[in-house]
């Protein structure tokens, strides 16, 4: 069975989105990236853990990493339009990019009701000394899915993507019937008959 989600990242400039994007495709942190223009989008497909066996899911996101400088908002909802899932990107030890995520979860509700929404906090590697990750979550945001990562270190990704996971509802995985199977096998069989040449 599978499903295939959108996912679309929003939060100010430099709180990391692009970092993100990059540890849940790859797996990797890029030092120095350029900044993104508009929107980026990769895909990556995921496995859904299941006590059946006989039973497999994966999970196909189309992730688009949005701009966050001022001269490219206007652009940003054409790109989170009919998004299954948002994350609102801040920077942990940033009290004003706490504060814009209120904004783009405002403009988020304005425009795009029934996306789901995870706030999460970034760059834990810097803070780590400091305090746990624990942020005092505006009153707009609380009720949210939280989770406080490092795009460097890869800290914390294993629950975002569980996160991701249990926010697809049972509805959106799709399977082929046989009788659609079949339609496909016919349909190969019969371009490869109809393949050879006329001599």
């Amino acid at each position: 069975m599978e499903a295939t989600i959108k996912v679309v990242l929003l939060g100010d400039s430099s709180v990391g989105k692009t970092s993100i994007v990059t540890r849940l495709k790859s797996g990797k942190f890029l030092a120095k990236h350029a900044a993104t223009i508009g929107a980026a989008f990769i895909t990556k497909t995921i496995e859904v853990p299941s006590n059946d066996s006989s039973t497999e899911k994966r999970i196909h996101m189309e992730i688009w990493d949005t701009a966050g400088q001022e001269r490219y908002k206007s652009l940003v909802p054409m790109y989170y339009r009919d998004a299954n899932i948002a994350l609102i990107v801040f920077e942990l030890g940033d009290v004003s990019s706490l504060q814009c995520a209120k904004t783009w979860f405002q403009d988020l509700q304005d425009r795009a009701q029934g996306t789901q929404v995870i706030i999460v906090g970034n760059k834990y590697d810097l803070v780590c000394e400091e305090h746990s990750g624990e942020v005092t979550i505006p009153a707009e945001l609380q009720g949210l899915p939280y989770v406080a990562v490092s795009a460097k270190t890869g800290y914390n990704f294993d629950t975002l993507n569980k996160i991701i996971i249990s926010l697809v509802p049972e509805s959106q995985f799709k399977t082929l019937s046989k009788n659609n199977e079949q339609g496909n096998i016919l349909e190969i069989n019969k371009k490869k008959s109809g393949s050879g040449c006329i001599c």
